[in-house]
């Protein structure tokens, strides 16, 4: 089996969807199964798909307490050990999400992105060839937010999910992004303590431009290393300069995914690409 890969999706199962939040290493198992069964109906038509899933409670904790996110710092007692914990923590969600998928008969494979990202004074470097081989014979590349190495003095950073995504899609031009999360899209102010908060059913390039402006810096209180809401916005405006269209949609949903996979319109909010 050969796939055309300007057809590619790219579908980002977030932390915040998969995972309880509040508790640690707890997975969100009926929202991983409900995707894998969604991801099984596609027919003999199925696209290409690259999935990118987030750590979630799986890495945020763990990642915060180490103080992983300013890189090695040599007078963090046991952090090297804290590294590898986060590691086999975010590990144990990776390979629930691979045996789930392919119980339902999805052709995954695993990339961890510590193997195969590099943050040089150039930029991120990737092995992007076997990624594009793997796609080529119809299989479903799986990674997940992860540590990186790089070359200055820091040794290494925290690489979310949604910049593994950016990199992905500046070097795949994927015909579109999915950005699966917990609640139906982006709104005027935070739906569950705002009733009057109000959904913002699509943003055009300039519009996303002003709200990142716009956006205060994540309270760090929330234990989110990946930059949460404004570090994904951020992601999605670099996309959208690649001129690729981009969905924030609610992953738990039973029927929203579904209704993407069927042909129909995908609820969620999109993102139109730069003119």
């Amino acid at each position: 089996m050969t796939t055309q890969i300007n057809e590619l999706i790219i579908l980002k199962m977030g932390g915040a969807a998969i995972t309880d939040k509040k508790q640690e290493r707890t997975p969100h198992k009926q929202t991983i199964t409900q995707v894998a069964k969604t991801l099984s109906q596609f027919e003999q038509n199925r696209p290409p798909i690259v999935i990118v899933h987030g750590a979630g409670s799986y890495g945020h904790p763990y990642a915060y307490r180490h103080r992983l996110v300013e890189g090695y710092v040599p007078s963090q007692k046991n952090q090297l050990s804290g590294l590898i914990e986060t590691h086999l923590a975010v590990r144990e969600l990776h390979d629930l999400i691979l045996q789930t998928l392919y119980s339902h008969d999805l052709p995954v494979i695993s990339f961890p992105p510590h193997s195969c990202f590099y943050q040089s004074e150039k930029g991120w470097e990737i092995n992007i060839d076997a990624i594009y081989k793997a796609l080529e014979i119809g299989l479903i590349p799986v990674l997940h937010g992860d540590i990186a190495f790089r070359s200055d003095v820091k040794k290494f950073t925290i690489l979310s999910g949604d910049v593994i995504i950016q990199e992905l899609a500046r070097r795949f031009k994927p015909k579109e992004v999915l950005y699966g999360t917990d609640v139906d899209g982006l709104f005027t102010s935070d739906p569950s303590t705002d009733p009057n908060a109000e959904f913002i059913p699509e943003l055009s390039y300039s519009e996303l431009k002003t709200l990142i402006q716009e956006l205060s810096e994540v309270n760090a209180t929330k234990k989110d290393v990946t930059s949460g809401i404004k570090g994904k916005l951020e992601a999605i405006l670099q996309i959208n300069e690649m001129k690729i269209p981009t969905s924030i949609f609610n992953l738990r949903s039973e029927t929203y995914l579904l209704d993407y996979v069927l042909g129909k319109k995908l609820f969620g909010t999109r993102f139109l690409p730069k003119e």
